[in-house]
């Protein structure tokens, strides 16, 4: 008979009934019943070829080759039940330090986090709202398991995993003489208030460079470093936004009118990982979790 053959409940079965003795200690250790570990040593033994106990009465004696094959398997079957007193397994239970920036986290991330804990009764998990040069600090130091964010990195101590594309988008008042437009290019946005994120964002030089291209004035009359409070800015008539779409223009209210902003300029959401660490269960999970999430969002390609 060929190894493929084998089973590990009856290698497990050999095992108990040589620890406890008898048939009726080893079906008792293993909680099934004495006929059921009977028929494992029988099938067992038929497999092999070979004769594992000796009857006498009622008592059992192991054989030479049963002791050997007992002494072999023993530190496989120590090392499952080692696993098992761990809760290696599915219900076990899980930690998850979480970081993401506030346009990321105060709706879509949440969102993602309570419907995951829906389903992961077993999960725990510690989510703190920082910025993206503080997230790729965290991740890269090894004090906190997941980050997410659109930033660009060169980090050779953190892992990138883009999880989809989105573009910049041109957020304004419903009341604006341009909400009616279909799209906004940039000479839509001339002599137009423009609330900017801050100089060191990523997106803001290829903002610049786009107006500088197309000899169109670039009025930033407000810099912030928060979508979020750029939106509020947009919401009190100040004036128009431009930045990443997803995943805020999901979530704002009806008095926010969002169009798409004609600029080639992309973004690359993505979870960020520290490199040569092994992937915790949690982490692996709710990275998929997030993937089925974003797959129905209307922002992202």
């Amino acid at each position: 008979m060929s190894g493929e053959e084998w089973s590990i409940r009856e290698f497990r079965a050999l095992n108990a009934c040589i620890v406890q003795g008898s048939i009726t200690g080893g079906a008792r250790q293993l909680g099934i019943s004495q006929p059921a570990v009977s028929r494992a040593i029988a099938n067992l033994e038929y497999k092999l070829g070979i004769t594992l106990f000796e009857r006498s009465g009622k008592s059992i004696i192991a054989t030479e080759e049963a002791v050997r094959i007992s002494e072999d398997t023993s530190p496989f079957f120590s090392m499952l039940d080692h696993l098992r007193s761990q809760s290696i397994s599915r219900h076990s239970p899980m930690n998850l330090t979480l970081a993401a920036p506030p346009n990321f986290s105060l709706g879509f991330v949440q969102s993602v986090v309570a419907s995951f804990l829906k389903t992961h009764s077993n999960a725990r998990i510690e989510l703190e709202v920082c910025t993206s040069p503080d997230i790729i600090n965290k991740v890269s130091q090894h004090k906190i398991d997941l980050g997410i964010s659109d930033m660009p990195i060169d980090n050779h101590n953190i892992i990138r995993e883009p999880f989809g594309r989105s573009k910049m988008a041109c957020f304004l008042h419903k009341s604006h003489r341009l909400a009616g437009l279909k799209s906004i290019c940039a000479e839509d946005l001339k002599d137009e208030n423009i609330i900017g994120l801050t100089k060191n964002h990523p997106a803001r030089p290829k903002l610049e460079n786009l107006f500088r291209k197309l000899q169109v004035e670039l009025s930033v009359v407000i810099e912030t470093n928060t979508s979020l409070s750029a939106l509020s800015f947009v919401r009190s008539g100040v004036g128009i936004a431009l930045m990443n779409a997803f995943p805020v223009a999901k979530d704002i209210d009806d008095s926010i009118v969002v169009l798409p902003f004609e600029s080639g300029i992309e973004y690359s959401p993505a979870f960020i990982l520290p490199a040569n660490q092994a992937m915790k269960k949690s982490t692996r999970w709710f990275m998929a979790h997030l993937k089925e999430k974003v797959l129905v969002h209307e922002y992202l390609d």
